[in-house]
């Protein structure tokens, strides 16, 4: 490994520290880090991945002045992360939240099918995997998989839960809905918006 290579992997576990505390401040601030990562290591599809998720959040949290910008943004550094290492189930990951964000369910569906055939043990793509298979009306099979992501972990995020609420909700099973939301340890905007 190259000492830029090892700069940049180190620059992306500073911004993951910060992207995971989801603030406007400390998302920007872990995109600082993710750019500073991309411009020594160009070739380092994980940071390009990490990117687009610092500019999908800024969309859907409306912590942009344009979303449309924002989520170009992210389709670009996601479609970036996948061209350079298509073979990392971060990066088809990262690439099937922005397709879903852009309205693009077919892709997302694949680009996550994609992340899972990766690393069957990542349960994050299960829980995305199955939000998309409850936009695309696949309501059974979505609780499926997030409940197979959740039960990967003996510590579920809060997100998990978030997402879990939002099919049982889309599956119109309102008190189900209601209890995983109560899950999640330190809900969120998202959750309270549903």
């Amino acid at each position: 490994m190259s000492p830029d290579t090892t700069k940049a992997y180190d620059l992306v576990l500073k911004g993951r520290e910060l992207w995971f505390k989801f603030t406007p401040e400390s998302n920007a601030q872990a995109r600082a880090f993710y750019d500073q990562a991309t411009a020594l290591d160009p070739a380092y599809g994980r940071a390009h991945a990490s990117l687009a998720w610092t500019h999908l959040i800024d969309a859907s949290e409306r912590w942009s002045d344009d979303p449309q910008i924002s989520l170009d943004a992210a389709l670009a550094a996601a479609q970036q992360g996948v061209r350079i290492n298509p073979d990392s189930h971060t990066n088809p990951g990262a690439l099937g939240q922005v397709y879903f964000s852009k309205g693009m369910h077919a892709e997302a569906l694949e680009a996550l099918q994609r992340s899972i055939s990766l690393n069957p043990n990542d349960p994050d793509s299960y829980v995305m995997y199955g939000r998309m298979l409850a936009y695309s009306g696949r309501n059974d099979e979505a609780m499926a998989q997030i409940e197979k992501g959740v039960n990967m972990t003996a510590n579920a995020p809060g997100w998990y839960h978030w997402m879990a609420g939002a099919v049982h909700y889309m599956g119109r099973r309102h008190e189900e809905a209601i209890s995983a939301m109560r899950r999640s340890a330190s809900p969120g905007p998202g959750v309270f918006r549903w």
